[in-house]
Formats: C-alpha cells, sequence, structure tokens
C-alpha cells in the first residue's frame, strides 16, 4: 500500500489541534495512565506502606509508558503514518491502562473499553484546560471554540459516566419470595442469640514482626513448628516472605486468638479451631471471625481464630503445597491445646474437652479442614510414608464455609471421611467460589450404620463470599475488579453473619453438646425459618439412621436401586434418565441421580418395596420418607415453587397422599448476576444458575392422619406424582427411610 495514502488516512482519523492544547491532549493521556498505575501500585499492598505502594506503581507505569511508545513509534514509522504526537499518545494511554488490567483478572474484553473510557476523557480534559491556560481557546475561530468545548463536554460526561459505573452497586435481580412453611413457639431457642457465658480472650504465638499480638503481647508462647515438608517457596518470592514475615517455613508459628467462657468451673469445654482463607498475606484474614468466637464462646465452647496468613498469596507469588500445609498447621494447634490442658501449671489447666474436637473453615481453610478431619485417623502422610503422623485425638465435627475442592488431592483422590459430623455453607452469589464446591466433599462422607453423626449443606440465596470474614468487606474481589462487581442483590454484611451464626451454632450444639432439638434444624426447614434473614435456603442433610433404597450410584439399569430388594418403574413420563449433576461451568458434582421429565400434569416415578419392608427395617410412624429434589426449570420471575404428591400405598391398596408444598418449596435454579458487566458475566461464570439438590422430610405419621386405613405396616410402594405443575423437569436422589 502507498505509505502517503496511509499518512493521509492517518490524517483524517483526528483534526489538527493547537500546539499547546495537543500537549494537553498528551499531559492528559500520561496522567490518565500514571493515576492508574499509582492505584494499582497501591493495590498491591505489599507491606511497605501506601506512599511505597503507590511509588512502585507510578515507576511501573512510567517504565511500561516508556516502553509502549518506543514500539508503537516505531511501529508507526514504519508505516509512514505522520508523527501526530498527542494521536499516539492517546493509543499508548489505551494500550498501557489495558495492560495494567490484565493482571487484575479484567480481560481485554472489559479492559479495553475502561482503558478507552479514562484515557479518552482526561486526553480531552487536558486539551481544554492547555487551551485555556494557554491562550489559544480565546485565539481560535468560532469552531475552534466550539470544537473546544466539545471536548470539555465529553470529558466531563465521560468521566462522570466513568465514575458512575463504578459506584454503581449492579442491576437489581429479581427476588424470589419466599414460600415455605415456618414452625412457631420456638424463638427463644435461637442458636444465634449468646449464651449464659461473659467471654475472656487471651493470644498465644510464636512470636510475629508484624504482629504484636502474637509476640510481645501474647499471653501464652508457643514454639514454631516446621512444614517444609507439606509447603515449599523458593527463590526471590521466599526471600521477600522472609524479609516481611522474619521466618521461613522450617520456622512457622502457631499463633491464635481465643475465646474463652469466664466460668472455668463449668469446664471442660469443647475446643473449635476457626481458620481462615486465601487472601494477600499482608492482610490479617484471621480477625475476621469476632462474631463467631464470640457467640461460640458465651453458648459453652472455647473457640480460637488461626493465624495463617503468611501461607496467603503475595504479589510475588503463592507457595506450593500450602493447603495440606493449612491441614496440618491445624492439628499442631490441638496439640498445643492439648499440652497446655494436661499442664498443671498452665492457666488452660483442664479447661479442654479433648474428645469434642471441631474445626471452622472458610474458602481454601474449608477444604482444608477436611483434610485435616482426614489426617488425624492416619499414621503416616497419605502422599509421604516417610512421614510420620501422631495425633491422639479425633476430629469430631467439620464446618466449612464456601470451601474450594480439589485444590490438594492426598494420593490423588478427593478426601474421604467416615464417621465425622460435616455442615458445609455456601452462597449463590459467590463471585470467588463461584461454584457449590463443598457438595463434592459432601458427597465423599460417609457414616457406620447406627452412627448418630450427620452431614448437611446449606445453599443460600443472595450470600456471597466476603461477608462470611468481616475483615474482607463487602466485596468478593479486591481493587479494582470489585468495583466491577453487582452487590445491589447481596445480602447485607449483617444479615450474612446472622445465618453463619445460626446455623454454626445449631450445628455445634448439637454435635458438640448433644443438645438434640437442634438437628432438626438441618432436618425440616421450617423448624429454622424464624430466625433467619428472609431468603431463600436449599438444604441437604444425610445421617447414619437412614435407610437408603436408591441412590443412582450403583450400575447403569433404570430400573435397579441401591437396595438389591426394591424396584424402579415409571408411567407416562416424558423421558426418565440417569446421570450426574454439574455445575454452572458444566463440571460434574459427583453426584448421580435420575432425572424425570413430565408434560401435560401427569406421570408417575414409582419404588416397589418388598414384602414385610417395615417390619425389616424397623420403620415406624416416628420415621420419615426422606429424599433429594431439584428443580432444573430455569428461573423466571413468574416461576413458582415446584409442588408434586407424594403417596404410599399398603398391600390391601390403601393409600395416603401428601402435597409436597406443605414442607419445603422447591425453587427453580436460584440464579445469580455476579457482575456488572454481561459480555464479561458469561466470559467469568459461563450460566447464571446451577442445580442444587433440597432433602425433603415427611413425617410417616402425616400419611396415616391423611388416611386412617393407610397400613404403615404393611407399605409396599412410594410414589411421585406429577399432578401440581404441567411441565417440569427435576432431579430426584437418595431415596430413603429415616428411623
Amino acid at each position: 500500500m502507498n505509505p502517503i495514502n496511509i499518512s493521509r488516512s492517518w490524517s483524517s482519523i483526528m483534526p489538527n489541534l493547537g500546539k499547546q492544547t495537543a500537549r494537553g491532549v498528551i499531559l492528559g493521556a500520561q496522567i490518565a495512565v500514571l493515576l492508574l498505575a499509582g492505584f494499582m501500585g497501591y493495590t498491591l499492598r505489599t507491606g511497605g506502606g501506601i506512599v511505597f505502594d503507590i511509588l512502585f506503581g507510578l515507576v511501573f507505569g512510567t517504565l511500561l509508558m516508556a516502553v509502549v511508545a518506543l514500539v508503537l513509534k516505531t511501529i508507526l514509522r514504519l508505516f509512514g503514518a505522520p508523527r501526530g504526537q498527542s494521536r499516539v499518545w492517546i493509543i499508548i494511554g489505551v494500550l498501557v491502562t489495558t495492560c495494567l488490567l490484565l493482571p487484575f483478572g479484567i480481560s481485554m474484553v472489559l479492559g479495553l473499553p475502561l482503558g478507552a473510557a479514562l484515557v479518552l476523557s482526561l486526553s480531552a480534559l487536558g486539551a481544554v484546560l492547555a487551551a485555556l491556560l494557554s491562550g489559544e481557546f480565546r485565539n481560535s475561530t468560532w469552531m475552534g471554540r466550539l470544537a473546544i468545548s466539545g471536548l470539555l463536554l465529553f470529558g466531563i460526561v465521560t468521566v462522570a459516566g466513568l465514575a458512575a459505573l463504578l459506584a454503581w452497586q449492579g442491576p437489581n435481580a429479581d427476588s424470589l419470595s419466599v414460600a415455605t412453611p415456618t414452625l412457631s413457639g420456638i424463638e427463644s431457642l435461637d442458636p444465634s442469640q449468646p449464651g449464659p457465658y461473659q467471654v475472656h480472650t487471651l493470644t498465644y504465638g510464636s512470636g510475629s514482626r508484624h504482629r504484636p499480638e502474637f509476640d510481645q503481647q501474647a499471653n501464652l508462647r508457643t514454639q514454631p513448628v516446621d512444614i517444609t515438608d507439606l509447603a515449599s517457596v523458593s527463590g526471590f518470592n521466599a526471600k521477600v516472605r522472609r524479609n516481611y514475615w522474619g521466618f521461613d517455613l522450617d520456622q512457622a508459628p502457631l499463633n491464635g486468638h481465643a475465646w474463652l467462657p469466664d466460668n472455668t468451673s463449668d469446664g471442660p469445654f469443647p475446643l473449635i479451631l476457626i481458620v481462615h482463607g486465601n487472601d494477600y498475606m499482608t492482610d490479617l484474614a484471621d480477625t475476621g471471625y469476632d462474631y463467631l468466637g464470640e457467640l461460640l464462646a458465651s453458648r459453652g465452647f472455647i473457640a480460637v481464630s488461626i493465624d495463617e496468613n503468611f501461607l496467603n498469596t503475595f504479589v510475588t507469588g503463592q507457595l506450593s503445597g500450602e493447603i495440606d500445609a493449612r491441614a496440618w498447621l491445624l492439628l499442631e494447634h490441638i496439640q498445643q491445646w492439648s499440652r497446655w490442658n494436661m499442664d498443671p501449671n498452665s492457666p488452660l489447666f483442664g479447661l479442654v474437652d479433648m474428645e469434642n474436637l471441631a474445626l471452622i473453615g472458610h474458602s481454601r481453610g474449608g477444604e482444608a479442614v477436611a483434610h485435616a478431619a482426614a489426617f488425624a485417623t492416619l499414621t503416616v502422610s497419605p502422599d509421604n510414608a516417610e512421614e510420620n503422623f501422631d495425633f491422639p485425638f479425633r476430629i469430631r465435627s467439620v464446618i466449612a464455609i464456601a470451601p474450594s475442592d480439589g485444590i490438594y488431592k492426598p494420593a490423588d483422590r478427593g478426601t474421604p471421611l467416615l464417621d465425622v459430623n460435616y455442615l458445609v455453607l455456601q452462597g449463590n452469589y459467590d463471585a470467588d467460589i463461584s461454584t457449590f464446591s463443598g457438595m463434592r466433599q459432601f458427597q465423599r462422607i460417609d457414616f457406620s450404620p447406627g452412627s448418630d453423626y450427620f452431614k448437611s449443606a446449606i445453599y443460600i440465596y443472595r450470600a456471597n463470599h466476603s461477608q462470611f470474614n468481616t475483615a474482607r468487606g463487602r466485596y468478593d474481589w479486591g481493587l479494582p475488579k470489585a468495583w466491577l462487581l453487582n452487590i445491589r442483590s447481596v445480602l447485607s454484611p449483617e444479615e450474612q453473619r446472622r445465618i453463619a451464626q445460626v446455623f454454626i451454632s445449631a450445628f455445634l450444639e448439637t454435635t458438640l453438646h448433644d443438645n438434640a432439638i437442634y438437628r432438626s434444624v438441618f432436618q425440616d426447614q421450617r423448624m429454622v425459618r424464624p430466625w433467619l434473614p428472609d431468603t431463600v435456603y436449599i438444604s441437604r442433610y444425610g445421617d447414619g439412621h437412614t435407610t437408603l433404597l436408591s441412590d443412582y450410584e450403583e450400575d447403569i439399569d433404570l430400573l435397579s436401586a441401591t437396595l438389591p430388594s426394591v424396584q424402579l418403574g415409571a408411567k407416562d413420563l416424558v423421558r426418565l434418565s440417569e446421570g450426574v449433576l454439574r455445575n454452572r461451568h458444566g463440571i460434574s458434582q459427583n453426584n448421580h441421580v435420575v432425572f424425570l421429565t413430565w408434560e401435560d400434569g401427569r406421570g408417575t416415578y414409582q419404588l416397589d418395596l418388598p414384602p414385610d419392608f417395615a417390619t425389616q427395617f424397623g420403620i415406624d410412624r416416628a420415621s420419615n420418607l426422606v429424599f433429594d429434589l431439584a428443580n432444573l426449570s430455569e428461573w423466571t420471575p413468574d416461576k413458582i415453587p415446584l409442588d408434586l404428591t407424594i403417596e404410599l400405598v399398603d398391600a390391601s391398596g390403601e393409600s395416603a397422599q401428601l402435597s409436597l408444598s406443605n414442607y419445603v418449596g422447591i425453587y427453580p435454579k436460584l440464579p445469580a448476576r455476579f457482575t456488572k458487566w454481561p459480555l464479561w458475566e458469561r466470559e467469568l461464570y459461563s450460566a447464571p444458575s446451577e442445580p442444587v439438590l433440597q432433602t425433603v422430610s415427611i413425617p410417616l405419621a402425616d400419611f396415616t392422619v391423611a388416611n386412617p386405613s393407610f397400613d404403615l405396616e404393611l407399605v409396599n410402594s412410594a410414589r411421585w406424582i406429577f399432578d401440581q405443575n404441567p411441565e417440569g423437569k427435576l432431579a430426584l436422589d437418595r431415596i430413603g427411610f429415616r428411623r
């Protein structure tokens, strides 16, 4: 192509500006880059102070701008484009600002328009200011003045629009109305209310350069431990971490902040360790669980928030093998508490009930607590038989809050757990762990028949990731990405933490204090409704007292069940199939279910039971029919909870029917809108929703009330009749009877 033609085309992109006005354009573009670079430096949180961080960003931005300018000008010269400095610097500014946003997880799709808006607006304002100060505006023709005025208007509108976009909380997603029935008369049992004890605190630690509460201010001193067999770091990353913390991984500290009941004569008390997730190591993630520690201590538990910030990520990189290190460190903390508990000279002598231990973990800590419970049952590491494990205690209860799963796989497999109580909480507006990853660990927990252990999974509509930790604020991402999140529909921090208090306190009261009334919180949603904020909760439950008829994990035969004597069948369904549930990214949840599709308000799914089933398995009026359901319909504003008829039939043909809606609302897949930008939303999250199973528990006594002629002792079939909704598709799983 003729270079002269290229030059003419290039010149037509932007009209010529006065000399000083053009310099204002250049200065505006450079200021835009430096403003963003300085802000990016501020977000690095290096620990060197705000001034250092901003200066680091400014220096980096200046160097990047110089490199891009050199490369771009060379390319333009080769193609014969004119050396119009103002135009070139606008392009340089857009390229550099886009590049600065990329390391913060803002892709080109979004970074390019954001960078362009910032550069163009400040370039326009810079041009106007220069024109006014230099007199070029006054000396211009009326056309020139009109052009400069247009630049002023453009700059103001663009800056205001960009600021409004970043300040905007996001689109207001339609909220579902809650239709779950409630039970009255139980308000006084609210587990989120403080208990009878006053609370006092103490800290212990091995010393920390940046944490005086674990050093000279600590009440108790601990010895550091060596975690180099589990976690590793090298090179510049290792040097930076050593310089910041003052220790290497062979001297990892045991630091903790504890809340204790004041009346020690009522001890010993169950011990609960709380561990945070991954954030920048210079942020204090362990400080965000006071609301849990104070509540639990007031109710007769010893609660400890563990400091593992030195294992967290940093601008220089992450550690290798840090998840199993997090888990192992928790057990070392329990070892330390055991030593204090047995030492007559310790102020903690005799205060800990070592038979009742629990772990609570958030995010990566939520994955680590499951590994820790497994490690406590082993004599050697699952990855290295040369590494001995010697933990003379067992973890009774594990709570995972929005956990990751599979970052660490001992022996290259998911961690199985036997006879451990397990609770997992997950918000559907979690922009960090955006799928219900903890459900896979839920699937890997089993119980000995007849044991009192149980597991529960709670999916919370409009809850996000960060608000379970008061130190992390309202946003699941750090700046600048945080400004692009949609938080308008997210629960308030107070609501979300109240939810955590209700479920966590009730779970620990049940499993460590043997307060049986709170087990029903997890078995029947109607029990817990009076204590919770008004949103949708999807819950699963399983225990050692359930006789499973079919969980669809055994084979590929659509008519066979888990219990060999049970036969499956269907009538008038559009489609019957088995398969795995998949999350919003299309990844398996490691859970096989049966899929049932119906039309025209008709269709039946049936389980035929063997003769004398009730007698053989001890089923009576105190038992419950249990099963898990997920409504696979996409949510729309006019959707209502799924309803259907549940029928039991006895050997003489007498039947008893109940409506599902009397017990629980099965909602369509709960939608989430994580970000303000629809195109970016699809890129990051694939789909707006994912299926989550809800456990339904129906007392068998209700069937006998519905039809007194129905003989429960002769029950020989259970049916799901799709007569309440004209059409639909659902997933059904884990059908059984709970004694």
